[in-house]
């Protein structure tokens, strides 16, 4: 049983040539199926960012950038913030951020378009210009890493590609249109946001490092609606809204702390959000544990050196966002889709869109089996305590504490690799 996942999983890549269609057509009310027949490369899916095939959706790319389709619950890249590391200490699939998941589909992309000659491409990698948060979704900008690289005779941290378009990016004639469904019917103390049009927040938020600074965003609360219950008290309809949002800077947790702020918290944060609001979503109206109902949906720069004719791309609102107003909010989807519209805010594709495939290093599909063997979640079972002292049962293949011996200590690298030592589990 613990041999079959890799048997499968050869089987389905040695069949790869026939399941990775080069393009996509998306369409409202149909699904994708991918068999180990030969297929033509035209397939139609509803979802063009799935999560459990491992293909990634590529909305507009060029010479110098890439826009991905980011979906909900994928890091951005790892980082001692997002603990995406630990899927793989408990036995699960390794998270794949999507730094590597964007990198492996161009490279999948070209080399199908390339038919024989594949072998002689390289992977070329790829540098984030912005992050969205683990449970946000929309549009991811990219480059190419080795633009910089390729450039000896300037300073590449100033002049390369990455720092061209991130300034670009933050510059003042750059829009960001963020998505968001947040908790209330957008009025605080008396005062109907809805009537308003966009109007600004401007409130100091502290960065990772405890430092304040500036902050700005844009609102427009385009629909919302009351709370409802029928005559036993149950509540028949949760009151929300719809907001549309543009940070003027890219502090951290800039939109979910503004939106905070002004009593009207994002569905899903976890951090800054509600939590009574967030159980209830999750437990009786299907939210996502990892969803934060935020989405980049369109994103507009200015043209620049690297890209002469600047940039205006749209990211279909997801899936179960729209589902989550389909169902509980119709009249408020149905109030907001000519606002949306005029904002350029797409609900469905409206054209084709690049589809590529990644992979997960056989090294830690290695690692996840075998803490899938051991049976491994991480935890200690303590067997006695006292005052002071603690016993432990330590299960095999752990140590106990990284050193030099273990080579964890000499090697950082393989700390991620190997199982939480028992002085941390303990400690936990």
């Amino acid at each position: 049983l613990f041999y079959m996942p890799l048997f499968v999983r050869s089987l389905l890549q040695s069949q790869s040539s026939y399941c990775s269609p080069r393009y996509i057509r998306l369409a409202p009310t149909t699904q994708l199926y991918i068999s180990t027949k030969e297929m033509s490369e035209d397939v139609t899916t509803t979802n063009a960012a799935p999560t459990d095939n491992r293909t990634v959706t590529i909305l507009q790319r060029g010479p110098k950038h890439i826009v991905a389709w980011k979906p909900p619950a994928v890091v951005c890249h790892h980082s001692g913030w997002t603990g995406s590391r630990a899927k793989l200490k408990r036995g699960e699939e390794p998270e794949i951020p999507m730094l590597q998941r964007v990198r492996d589909a161009l490279h999948d992309i070209d080399t199908r378009s390339v038919g024989e000659q594949e072998q002689q491409l390289p992977v070329r990698k790829v540098n984030l210009i912005h992050r969205l948060d683990r449970g946000a979704s929309g549009c991811l900008l990219l480059t190419y890493a080795d633009d910089a690289d390729d450039d000896k005779s300037v300073d590449s941290n100033k002049s390369s590609t990455t720092a061209t378009l991130i300034d670009a990016l933050q510059s003042p004639d750059s829009i960001k249109t963020y998505v968001a469904l947040v908790r209330g019917e957008g009025i605080l103390r008396g005062e109907d946001f809805k009537e308003k049009g966009w109007f600004e927040v401007s409130r100091p938020i502290k960065d990772e490092s405890g430092v304040e600074k500036d902050a700005t965003t844009l609102f427009h609360f385009i629909a919302g609606q009351p709370e409802s219950s029928d005559d036993n008290g149950v509540i028949n309809r949760a009151r929300m809204s719809i907001v549309l949002a543009r940070p003027m800077q890219g502090r951290w947790h800039q939109i979910r702390r503004h939106l905070n702020g002004i009593s009207h918290p994002i569905l899903g944060d976890t951090t800054h959000g509600h939590s009574k609001t967030n159980r209830a979503w999750k437990e009786t109206r299907n939210l996502p544990g990892e969803r934060i109902c935020l989405h980049l949906a369109r994103m507009q720069i200015p043209p620049n050196d690297e890209i002469p004719e600047g940039l205006d791309v749209s990211c279909p609102l997801m899936d179960d966002m729209l589902e989550m107003l389909r169902v509980y909010a119709p009249d408020v989807l149905e109030t907001a889709l000519p606002k949306l519209k005029q904002e350029g805010i797409l609900l469905d594709a409206d054209r084709e869109y690049e589809v590529g495939k990644y992979t997960i290093p056989e090294e830690l599909l290695e690692v996840q089996l075998k803490n899938q063997m051991l049976n491994d979640d991480g935890k200690a079972e303590i067997l006695l305590q006292g005052a002071n002292f603690v016993i432990a049962d330590k299960p095999p293949t752990v140590v106990a504490h990284h050193s030099s011996w273990t080579y964890t200590r000499s090697d950082p690298r393989r700390r991620w690799k190997e199982p939480t030592p028992m002085l941390q589990r303990v400690r936990d």
